[in-house]
């Protein structure tokens, strides 16, 4: 859709090491860095997917281009959807590590030992701007916005288990046995503003704004 896109750069490692004949540890871990702008696509009124449905096929995009006014429908309230796409500043980024460490020891025949810590966490930060316009008495916005949002999120699991395999005769006997543990966390930190005096990508930050200054933040384990 025009309006988005989207980036990932990834890196994968895994590595698996045998120290001794008894004993052996290893690695595999995933790091992700994606980049995004979007748009609202999918809300029924005002997605730009919906919008570009419904609008008759008549109403032209631009009403004069060379004076920057778009085109309205006479008949129905909704949205012109290049508008808003063109009025629409959102991005985001992520940056993410999913991997694990692991180790495992041999005792004596047929009785192994094992470790493994694993980790998912990830961290993302949003900024979203919505200038001032008035396209139609239905798309009118008399006062500028800025936003910026932060989560973070981390969770971590540590499995040890003991590991017993034999033979006797035609019979086999194994047993397994061990405990877990595990723990997360999420945060997440808010903040906006408004009648930011010069909307130039260079003045989007929630400090340059005059007004309106909301803050909120929340978390969890």
């Amino acid at each position: 859709v025009l309006g988005t896109d989207f980036n990932r750069y990834t890196t994968n490692m895994n590595v698996g090491y045998k120290v001794s004949d008894h004993f052996r540890i290893g690695s595999n871990i995933s790091i992700f860095h994606d980049e995004k702008h979007y748009i609202n696509e999918e809300s029924y009124h005002v997605g730009i997917i919906n919008t570009a449905i419904k609008l008759e096929p008549v109403v032209p995009v631009w009403a004069d281009k060379a004076a920057g006014k778009y085109g309205v429908s006479p008949n129905n309230d909704y949205p012109n959807p290049l508008a808003a796409i063109n009025l629409t500043h959102s991005a985001g980024k992520k940056f993410q590590i999913v991997g694990n460490v692991f180790g495992e020891l041999t005792l004596v025949k047929g009785l192994k030992v094992k470790t493994s810590f694993g980790q998912y966490s990830n961290w993302v930060d949003t900024y979203n701007f919505t200038p001032t316009y008035d396209i139609s008495v239905n798309q009118v916005n008399k006062q500028n916005q800025i936003a910026r949002g932060y989560t973070k999120f981390n969770h971590w699991t540590w499995d040890n288990t003991i590991h017993y395999d034999t033979k006797i005769g035609k019979n086999s006997i194994s047993a397994l046995g061990g405990f877990s543990m595990e723990d997360q966390r999420k945060e997440t930190l808010n903040g906006s503003a408004t009648n930011v005096p010069n909307e130039a990508p260079s003045m989007w930050y929630v400090s340059a704004g005059a007004d309106g200054f909301l803050a909120s933040g929340s978390g969890y384990e």
